[in-house]
């Protein structure tokens, strides 16, 4: 992205800027939802993990562009946490409504909470970018950017990282327990009858597309779990 114009902060400036914005966003939204649709057409067997990332990166198009109008800290505060909160609120709504005209045998409680979880990941992903933004400011100066580039990719690598962060918190209470976990150990305790080694596990780890939103369920359904429920001490 290239260096920001020179911007002395005036009204009639800010409110080019977010027009601009609200423009960026619209464009955006809608490539965006091209893509989904483009996408469940090709999967069609893996409409809840296209839906997922497609709510995830609508909720990543808002916050990115929206951190330009970030001025200083207290635009933090007055601006970017609270429109963080109602872009987070519309885009449940948004998944809510998407979910209730799904058949009743897909889990829509369990695909809400995983993404709600992803967006209150994200929401403190993006207040911490704008402090950030906000120390990087020169005191007494509005340099309000223009919007150039696009949103950059999110999804696959931020849920490897994620991913990865549950499976060592959770390793980290069997160590606590005396015991030591291995990726085959929570694979098989997730699937018994069909998972024999760890190689679902190190797919799930990486986001790899062959893991998919059922395995997900079956995995992280063990990582809520205390180790020593599972395997209990001889």
């Amino acid at each position: 992205m290239d260096d920001p114009p020179a911007h002395d902060g005036s009204q009639s400036g800010t409110e080019v800027l977010k027009e601009k914005i609200r423009r960026r966003t619209e464009e955006d939204e809608a490539a965006a939802y091209a893509r989904f649709c483009e996408t469940i057409t090709q999967r069609p067997r893996e409409f809840q993990k296209c839906t997922f990332e497609y709510l995830g990166e609508c909720f990543e198009i808002g916050a990115h562009w929206n951190l330009f109008l970030v001025s200083n800290y207290e635009s933090v505060d007055s601006f970017f946490d609270p429109y963080l909160k109602a872009h987070a609120e519309l885009v449940l709504e948004r998944a809510n409504e998407m979910a209730s005209r799904w058949p009743a045998r897909y889990t829509r409680k369990a695909f809400l909470r995983a993404l709600k979880n992803r967006i209150i990941g994200r929401s403190h992903h993006w207040t911490a970018a704008a402090l950030k933004r906000a120390r990087g400011l020169e005191p007494g100066q509005t340099p309000l950017p223009e919007p150039q580039g696009d949103v950059p990719e999110w999804h696959a690598d931020l849920a490897a990282v994620e991913r990865k962060a549950l499976l060592a918190a959770f390793k980290a209470r069997g160590r606590t327990a005396h015991i030591r976990i291995t990726d085959e150990m929570v694979a098989k305790a997730a699937n018994p009858d069909t998972w024999n080694d760890r190689t679902m596990v190190t797919w799930w780890k990486r986001n790899d597309p062959r893991c998919r939103l059922s395995h997900d369920r079956k995995i992280r359904a063990v990582l809520t779990r205390e180790p020593a429920a599972i395997w209990p001490a001889r």
